[in-house]
């Protein structure tokens, strides 16, 4: 069983989770292997096979009448005519490369996709590839249009509703035509969810399966070692908060600022690319971005808890590592964190999703801090994402996926 893991880009979020599943399967013995679509000699450009009767009359309906027969020629331009969108990301299904000529593909029994939208065509990848696929959602895009979330696309719709909506149904009509099978894993039960009241995945499998987490790599440090080793006071209320920009919107950063603004008390470490303005308050430090997992795991220790105050998000890797560290979590209800943060067991979750709603839940926290145990936290992280345990299920996965390839060849090819 020979599986390759594809994502588009080798950083962010999506990334780290996409290689973690890479790295529990190689550790449970699956031969897993891992490109990016963005590492030198993976994407080439596509060679289309070329009719010059049908190309000579597309040239005169456009040059002529101002009409595009090319499907990817009227997505580029319909694209370009669009105003700036105020979103954090919009992605097309084409591109003008290929990958599935790539020996790693055709060695593979079956292809995991993760975060793929830069560099990825749907119309020549699922045409081309015959084998059957496994894809990880990381975001919303895979099931929506244009955009990545919900609230993007609600922000641009008046500027690119159509346009969205024609991206939908281009990719529905894809997977639809697409013979081999193909099993959607959603790590979050609210990322589930949305999957099947889609339409792009209509009929197809979607399992429900949590990214893992090395529980060796995130480990409790002793608090008081870790918080003189950082510089931090012994009994100062420490909060930590990750992402790789506090300055996305979605990620709700302007939300917690807003809220320890009237918790003087307490200091708020961010953790992250983006850098301090005017309006934060001085109990806000920027730490910067912190790519070291053991000095990441160091900081998690020390904090009395993390807090998560994203808008929109699946099943953020801070998360994990948080809870791997035996740290409460602080969060808002939205997207997965619901699935992890049990109140006052493995944290809070605020009931509103207002800044005043989690000042108020970080208040609450630090009056019963005593409650959350940090063992109990820690043990919590590894029955439900342990290495071991969610390579198992992705190794069931595959083994589902081989067993409907085969029932599938074997109706096209009756003895």
């Amino acid at each position: 069983m020979k599986i390759l893991h594809i994502n588009s880009t080798g950083y962010g979020g999506a990334y780290r989770a996409a290689f973690r599943i890479h790295e529990s399967l190689q550790k449970n013995g699956v031969d897993s292997q891992f490109i990016t679509l963005d590492q030198p000699d993976v994407l080439e450009p596509v060679v289309r096979k070329k009719n010059f009767i049908a190309q000579k009359f597309q040239w005169r309906l456009r040059h002529h009448f101002n009409i595009e027969c090319d499907l990817r020629r009227r997505i580029y331009k319909q694209l370009s005519d669009l105003p700036v969108l105020n979103c954090e990301v919009a992605s097309i299904p084409v591109a003008d490369s290929q990958f599935y000529n790539h020996p790693l593909v055709k060695n593979a029994d079956i292809i995991h996709l993760h975060w793929v939208s830069h560099g990825f065509d749907y119309i020549d990848f699922f045409g081309n590839i015959g084998k059957p696929v496994v894809w990880t959602i990381h975001d919303m895009n895979p099931f929506m249009g244009l955009f990545h979330y919900e609230a993007d696309l609600a922000r641009n719709k008046s500027v690119a509703g159509d346009f969205d909506k024609m991206i939908l149904k281009l990719k529905k009509r894809i997977l639809k035509k697409f013979g081999y099978p193909l099993i959607a894993v959603a790590p979050s039960s609210w990322m589930q969810q949305k999957i099947r009241a889609g339409r792009v995945f209509k009929n197809r499998k979607v399992d429900l399966i949590p990214y893992p987490i090395d529980s060796t790599r995130f480990s409790p440090q002793i608090k008081k070692a870790v918080r003189e080793k950082l510089g931090m006071l012994p009994d100062a209320k420490v909060l930590i908060a990750v992402a790789d920009y506090t300055s996305n919107y979605r990620k709700g950063f302007d939300l917690l600022i807003d809220a320890v603004k009237t918790l003087p008390e307490v200091k708020l470490l961010l953790i992250g690319k983006s850098e301090k303005t005017d309006d934060v308050p001085d109990n806000v430090q920027y730490s910067g971005m912190i790519e070291d997992d053991g000095i990441l795991s160091d900081y998690y220790s020390a904090a009395d808890a993390t807090v998560i105050p994203s808008r929109e998000d699946n099943l953020p890797n801070v998360m994990l590592e948080s809870l791997a560290c035996g740290t409460p979590v602080i969060s808002f209800k939205a997207g997965g964190m619901p699935d992890h943060i049990h109140n006052f067991k493995t944290g809070l979750l605020a009931e509103e999703m207002t800044s005043e709603s989690l000042a108020a839940t970080i208040r609450l926290f630090f009056e019963n801090q005593k409650t959350f145990e940090r063992e109990g936290i820690r043990k919590y992280a590894k029955e439900h994402f342990d290495e071991t345990l969610i390579g198992e299920e992705y190794k069931q996965v595959y083994r589902r996926c081989l067993a409907k390839t085969l029932q599938g060849f074997a109706a096209r090819n009756p003895s």
